[in-house]
């Protein structure tokens, strides 16, 4: 008797990362939305965080794109359109960014369960305030898996079981990002150890309409 086994497809993420000349452009703006906040556009009441502080990327949008849409050959080569995609594309149509925004989050702040509009989605860590002194936190507890300063996709194995990816975002992810489809729930867990702030971008990719 021969045995094999195969596992059944599932979705998942691309891991990314930058150089600084790429991310260059981008840093740019967000440097000037937070020396200019009364001049940059909130886009809190159009998004899930509980953060005081989110605002639409505009000038550095095009370049950002041009970074972001050669991952989707990656991710398509890995794990194949998004079943919702496929069940509704009959034609190639062209992909582009349709929002981007800058998270400055804040001690305590966080982000709940919650999924996006889109095809695609990214987050993108430009500054992470803390490393591995963020997991001393609750250490007193002899809490078996903390999660704080986590960002947590939730999605299903193939049982169809509900499984949390959880992806301890530390130093160590400034100028890395994740790209996944828009669907997938996820979750920014908070932090406690600095008063600092922890920025990211984040946005959506759509199909455009011809």
């Amino acid at each position: 008797m021969n045995l094999s086994s195969e596992s059944f497809p599932t979705s998942g993420y691309v891991l990314m990362e930058f150089s600084e000349q790429e991310l260059s452009p981008i840093k740019e703006e967000v440097e000037y939305i937070k020396g200019n906040e009364s001049l940059a556009k909130k886009i809190n009441e159009t998004l899930a965080g509980h953060l005081k502080k989110e605002y639409l990327l505009e000038k550095s949008k095009s370049h950002l794109q041009d970074l972001l849409l050669p991952v989707i050959d990656k991710y398509v080569g890995s794990f194949g359109f998004p079943i919702y995609v496929n069940n509704v594309l009959s034609d190639d149509a062209p992909y582009y960014l349709d929002t981007a925004w800058v998270n400055f989050q804040q001690k305590h702040e966080f982000n709940p369960l919650h999924e996006h509009s889109g095809i695609f989605s990214f987050v993108i860590w430009l500054k992470v305030p803390y490393g591995e002194e963020e997991r001393e936190v609750f250490s007193d507890l002899k809490a078996q898996n903390t999660r704080n300063g986590c960002f947590e996709f939730v999605h299903a194995d193939s049982f169809g079981l509900p499984r949390i990816k959880s992806i301890f975002a530390d130093r160590s992810y400034e100028g890395k990002g994740l790209f996944f489809p828009s669907m997938i729930k996820h979750c920014v867990n908070p932090f406690y150890s600095s008063d600092d702030y922890r920025i990211s971008i984040s946005g959506n990719i759509k199909l455009r309409v011809r």
